[in-house]
């Protein structure tokens, strides 16, 4: 009785090959480009119902104005560098995402 990979690899030539594909390449397909989402809508977010909002933000419109204005005009938000930042309430956004996670995705609000 013949193993599957006795039937699929009888030759070492092959086994090498294939190998060789793997070990040199970081993909074994091409990928494809990264598709790169329009101009962060911060008057869409602001239309939204305010429970969606705080789903989205996982804060309240008042708290993320507020905060907004705390942080706007610091230092760490803006640079000279050839590559810009994303402007800060897409970048305070974010971090409110990523801090009202609980490492699953979900979040509570």
């Amino acid at each position: 009785m013949m193993l599957v990979e006795d039937e699929l690899f009888d030759n070492k030539a092959d086994i090498g090959e294939l190998l060789q594909t793997v070990t040199s390449s970081r993909y074994l397909h091409r990928r494809a480009p990264p598709v790169f989402h329009g101009e962060y809508d911060l008057e869409k977010l602001f239309e939204m119902r305010s429970i969606n909002f705080k789903q989205a933000t996982c804060t309240t419109k008042e708290v993320f104005i507020w905060l907004l204005n705390q942080i706007d005009l610091h230092d760490v938000f803006h640079n000279n560098c050839f590559r810009p930042q994303l402007p800060v309430p897409h970048q305070l956004e974010l971090a409110h995402k990523r801090l009202g996670s609980n490492g699953n995705g979900a979040s509570v609000g």
